[in-house]
């Protein structure tokens, strides 16, 4: 067997945009890694370059990731400049969306800062999906990447048996000439464009995923599925096996990273082990399995399958906390008193024998009171978690819920449904205790494992230096830009907020003020709103708090068979329990790690987000010609977009099949008004809508007014 083709990794920035409420909402642009050595992106540069009228001074380049723009061009995102460094086509030097590159500056405008790209220092893509073209007997790559703005020329040679018109998945060479486009080869042949394995292959190939794992990766998985649990393992492990313990999760699940276990104590306490699948005892450090973790930094989900982070003998089996058998497992104890409060918590190295499986809809019915032999456990970690949330609402965290939906399609991935998830008690339950865990092992960390609180990461302090490093899972607050939006927005429907003396939003007030709405369609409208605000949850090793959950500290402890961070923290809490800091040569590497694993989550929820849109758009298809409920999203100077109430499935009402009138779009009141008949549509807007079309292939549906 052939050694697999190993992807590379990329950047996944975004590009800035002109203000407006738009769907879908624009997402923070993220930098790629800061080290060109990375084992997961190719180093290409080009040459030093002069620009014409440029003295030659020796004046600093700047260091930065480039982000295309749709107009032409892009900017370069970097810490000098607040708002970047605007690149006109003429000095992009071969520059491609999300590279690290370096720029110099030559010039300055009122609104702007225009620079040159005078090298590439970090390639972080290098292979495209897309359509095999020929134009004049020259064969090219038709990206389906919208900010891949070259064609990249194959050679026939290289066209490795693809036909024209088909999708392939194609590796670009080494670029360096501007003046040239780019070339490259054909290394799989995906299929057919719109059929469904073609489609989901390509969105996963897209952004650097596959569910084939190089085989040297395979080899390792199955040493240690062979060796399974010893006697050895069980040393020095707190063993659970006796007491009552259980999962939660959804009904369709292959992989079980959490469990709890219930115990009341004799004095009246209650005692809740939250055991975490211990794969840390499993993946060691400098192996191929955790290289290739790394490399991927997450497993996705997107609607028909998983591709894992570890291959599936681990993540399926050995590492899951499947029903009825040993696991081991990395623990985070905590005891509650009769009133629910907190007593003391233990952190350490388990073994867990979990006696039920339950899906989220079979706990609930327990909840609800249907008998189970294990009702009185379960009702308590309910009571508990209760009393968690109630608490962190006291203390100003966000909870915006919206609707979610899950696609249900036949042996050949045609969808045949849409239905609406439901959210219980059950999935609470689960939520309050893994966060809890989550913050706990971050304080415990910080402390390096001692009882003293130490002094938390500071902005003075170069990422992974400090003695007791820590991955945190950090989200700043709304900027004073968005946060002003916000409130506008907030006033013209009639429920204002009122901003703090700095400009910030206050979290309790926002709270309180999302409380009063009833659950319906101004409601999904406003948490439209206050999602868009927020920034984005990233991983880093400089602590800044979690603003939507209000905690001071706050990491990713809970999911480490999916998540590479979690894996991360599981070895750092190894090391806190044995009394001392990792490694400095580990610790300097974990800013770089932050930033790759919160750019693999952004292109996970990416190709998770276009396969759902995939068969939204296929199932739409369907329906060409009906009439549907909607609410509106968006209002842009090309017209409505508008959401189906029963499927999510969003579509476009264009300018031109409204009216021949002109319409007046106000962004911050996110309206679209005519000039003449003054009709006003806004975002949040209940209106009927007919299916023109649907193109599954662009993830397109068109509507019109009914």
């Amino acid at each position: 067997m052939k050694k697999q083709h190993r992807k590379g990794k990329f950047g996944n920035g975004k590009p800035a945009q002109k203000k407006q409420y738009s769907s879908p909402a624009p997402t923070t642009p993220q930098s790629p890694p800061d080290s060109a050595e990375s084992p997961t992106g190719s180093r290409q540069g080009g040459e030093e370059i002069r620009h014409k009228g440029e003295k030659n001074t020796n004046s600093k380049f700047i260091e930065g990731t480039f982000v295309v723009l749709g107009r032409g061009g892009g900017i370069v995102k970097c810490e000098e400049y607040k708002d970047g460094i605007r690149v006109y086509e003429e000095n992009v030097n071969t520059a491609l969306h999300g590279d690290e590159v370096k720029v110099k500056v030559i010039g300055k405008r009122p609104s702007e800062t225009v620079g040159a790209i005078t090298a590439i220092t970090l390639r972080t893509k290098t292979e495209f999906t897309g359509v095999l073209m020929v134009n004049n007997g020259t064969y090219f790559l038709k990206a389906s990447d919208p900010k891949m703005y070259a064609k990249i020329a194959i050679d026939k040679a290289d066209l490795g048996g693809a036909k024209v018109g088909e999708r392939v998945y194609v590796a670009m060479n080494p670029w360096n000439n501007a003046r040239q486009n780019p070339t490259g080869k054909v290394i799989k042949v995906l299929g057919v464009p719109g059929e469904h394995e073609t489609e989901m292959e390509a969105i996963a190939l897209e952004r650097g995923f596959t569910e084939e794992f190089p085989e040297e990766v395979i080899a390792e998985a199955k040493i240690i599925d062979a060796r399974g649990i010893t006697a050895e393992d069980l040393r020095d492990r707190r063993d659970f096996r006796k007491i009552v313990t259980f999962t939660i999760d959804p009904y369709d699940a292959k992989d079980f990273d959490d469990a709890i276990s219930v115990e009341t104590l004799a004095n009246g306490n209650t005692e809740i082990g939250i055991h975490i699948a211990d794969v840390s005892h499993y993946v060691q450090l400098k192996t191929e399995l955790d290289r290739e973790a790394l490399e991927r930094g997450t497993s996705v989900y997107l609607v028909d399958r998983t591709i894992p982070m570890l291959p599936r003998v681990l993540s399926d089996d050995l590492c899951s906390l499947l029903p009825h058998v040993d696991r081991l497992t990395m623990s985070a104890v905590i005891t509650f008193g009769a009133d629910g409060t907190e007593k003391s918590a233990w952190f350490g190295p388990t073994v867990i024998h979990s006696a039920e499986r339950f899906t989220y809809e079979s706990a609930q019915e327990v909840i609800d009171g249907a008998p189970h032999k294990y009702k009185e456990e379960l009702m308590t970690a309910a009571r508990i978690a209760r009393g968690l949330g109630k608490n962190r609402v006291a203390e100003g965290a966000l909870i915006l819920e919206q609707e979610e939906i899950k696609v249900l399609i036949d042996e050949n991935g045609r969808p045949t449904k849409i239905v609406k998830k439901v959210r219980t008690e059950s999935h609470t339950l689960i939520e309050e205790l893994m966060l809890l865990a989550n913050r706990r092992i971050a304080e415990f960390l910080e402390r390096g494992g001692r009882t003293k609180k130490l002094t938390p990461n500071t902005k003075n302090q170069t990422p992974g230096d400090a003695e007791h490093a820590v991955i945190y899972r950090i989200h700043d607050q709304p900027s004073f830009e968005k946060a002003e939006d916000l409130a506008f927005f907030m006033r013209s429907v009639g429920h204002p907020i009122t901003l703090r003396k700095d400009g910030s939003i206050d979290p309790k007030a926002l709270v309180a003020t999302l409380a009063k709405l009833e659950n319906g369609d101004l409601k999904q409208t406003i948490l439209t709103f206050v999602i868009r605000s927020m920034a984005k949850a990233v991983y880093t090793t400089k602590n800044i708090g979690h603003y939507g959950l209000q905690f001071a500290h706050y990491t990713h402890f809970t999911s480490p068979i999916r998540r590479y961070p979690d894996l991360v923290i599981h070895r750092l809490l190894r090391y806190a329990l044995a009394g001392k800091p990792a490694p400095a040569s580990l610790r300097k590497q974990y800013e770089r790690i932050s930033r790759l694993c919160s750019m693999a989550e952004m292109r996970a929820a990416e190709a998770e987000r276009e396969s759902v849109k995939f068969k939204l758009t296929e199932f739409m298809a369907t329906k060409v010609g009906e009439t549907i409920t909607g609410m509106i999203t968006g209002v842009t100077e090309w017209g409505l977009y508008v959401r189906d109430k029963e499927t999510t499935a969003e579509g476009l009402v264009g300018l031109r099949s409204m009216s021949s009138e002109t319409f007046i779009v106000n962004p911050k009141l996110a309206t679209m008004t005519g000039e003449i008949s003054k009709k006003s549509y806004r975002i949040g807007d209940t209106i009927q809508v007919r299916i023109v079309r649907a193109d599954p292939e662009r993830r397109q549906i068109d509507y019109e007014l009914v």
